[in-house]
């Protein structure tokens, strides 16, 4: 009987372990899960010699890095207004919400979502 028991306690245990480890870390708008982060923010720099773009993220919390480098690959989906998009598209300052993953301590972009609509406080470029 007393090894039953154990037994229920040992599997309890691991259940509460694989449900923790299932969790969400919330912060602001940015979201953990094992190594995938989701969050939203600014287009500061876009970088394509690179594949690279840096994204003030909108998080609320002044303990987390408010700036964040994203590497995109070949898989990367670019949407514009829900819609496929190429990066001559994309602008400086647009909004983008950013789905990814962490590989190799870098945030590897799955899918990037840029609104056409600017910040309030920004004013297109003159061409």
């Amino acid at each position: 009987m007393g090894t039953v028991k154990m037994l229920g306690l040992v599997a309890v245990m691991a259940l509460v372990g694989v449900v923790g480890a299932c969790q969400q870390d919330r912060t602001g708008d940015y979201i953990t899960m094992g190594d995938s982060r989701r969050f939203e923010g600014t287009i500061i720099s876009l970088r394509p010699t690179t594949s690279t773009m840096i994204v003030s993220n909108n998080a609320k919390s002044v303990d987390k890095l408010n700036i964040v480098t994203c590497k995109w690959d070949v898989d990367t989906q670019f949407l514009l207004d829900g819609k496929k998009a190429t990066l001559d598209e994309i602008q400086q300052y647009m909004t983008v919400q950013i789905v990814g993953r962490m590989v190799d301590e870098q945030l590897v972009v799955s899918e990037a979502r840029f609104s056409s609509v600017l910040p309030a406080n920004v004013r297109p470029a003159a061409r």
